[in-house]
């Protein structure tokens, strides 16, 4: 089926050859990356080709973008240079994030009125705020922890996002001038009401 069969992102990101196109003000869903391994009629996957793109995986018989979790073993971990592996947790692990410790992070949005105004394609800057956010959480090592619950103490990370001027997000008002009730919805539906989150769902 095609991506353009998406209208939501959330519905977009959940097929695995599809993802969430951020570039322009609305969004729309498209053929993600690692869709070129591919044939465009029957869909077919090459996995002769796709595993040896560092960006790709084989996910049964879907080439999907990387996920360093999901390969299980030290052989499958060493065989992609975007991953290692670490012994003393068993775990294949993301380069950029492997070495870190236990981390939160508190994301601050903008809540002035400048902030209304237009932001490269966007119409809105608070579009362009949670547009680049969803996109950055989701290729985090999250704990999968949620909102109260203590860290784990691992090799994963914990975010939430706190408006610091402004109406509050959640209130469903504009902080200066009219703001759409489509960003209303979107913006009410990031985060976990400014409480750390391990849970991608939950944040996003």
């Amino acid at each position: 089926a095609s991506c353009k069969q998406h209208s939501r992102e959330k519905e977009c990101n959940g097929d695995a050859t599809c993802e969430w196109d951020t570039s322009i003000a609305t969004g729309s869903c498209k053929e993600n990356y690692c869709r070129r391994h591919c044939t465009k009629l029957l869909g077919l996957c090459y996995p002769w080709t796709c595993d040896t793109d560092p960006r790709c995986m084989m996910e049964g018989s879907k080439c999907v973008p990387m996920n360093c979790e999901k390969l299980v073993t030290p052989c499958l971990c060493h065989n992609h240079p975007n991953c290692f592996w670490i012994p003393s947790e068993q775990v294949c692990v993301d380069t950029r994030y492997g070495t870190c410790p236990p981390l939160d992070i508190a994301v601050l949005f903008d809540g002035s009125g400048s902030m209304s105004k237009t932001f490269g394609r966007h119409p809105h800057g608070y579009f362009a705020q949670v547009a680049m956010l969803k996109k950055w959480v989701k290729g985090l090592p999250l704990s999968g922890q949620s909102a109260g619950q203590p860290s784990a103490g691992n090799r994963r990370m914990r975010v939430a996002f706190v408006q610091f001027s402004g109406v509050p997000l959640d209130s469903g008002s504009p902080v200066t001038g009219p703001l759409p009730r489509s960003a209303q919805k979107t913006l009410s539906g990031i985060g976990s009401a400014g409480r750390l989150s391990g849970d991608v769902d939950e944040l996003l």
